[in-house]
């Protein structure tokens, strides 16, 4: 799910609520942003219908400590494939090369 910036919250926390969701990924593009993501975070959490891990990347990505503290995220990954490792996920290629690997 892609979630642009103005996307309103109570739409995002409906969403949230309504299905599952195996983990719920933030692009963020400027470090002001990330405090203002934890409340997002905290109101996703509660709605969600079951644990789901959060995660932040994009040019964003540095300390994953204070990351996580300033946006409560459980996450912080450089890339899509890391952010899949860590949520315990895996990816199509992932899984493509474990299949060639195994043949």
């Amino acid at each position: 799910m892609h979630l642009a910036r103005r996307t309103f919250e109570a739409e995002m926390v409906q969403c949230i609520a309504q299905d599952r969701f195996d983990a719920i990924l933030f692009s963020v593009a400027r470090t002001e942003c990330l405090a203002s993501l934890n409340k997002l975070v905290e109101k996703l959490r509660r709605a969600a219908l079951h644990p789901t891990p959060f995660v932040v990347g994009g040019a964003v990505v540095g300390d994953e400590s204070e990351i996580r503290n300033l946006t409560g995220a459980d996450h912080v990954a450089a890339d899509a494939s890391e952010a899949l490792i860590k949520c315990g996920l895996k990816s199509y290629l992932q899984e493509a090369v474990l299949r060639a690997n195994s043949a």
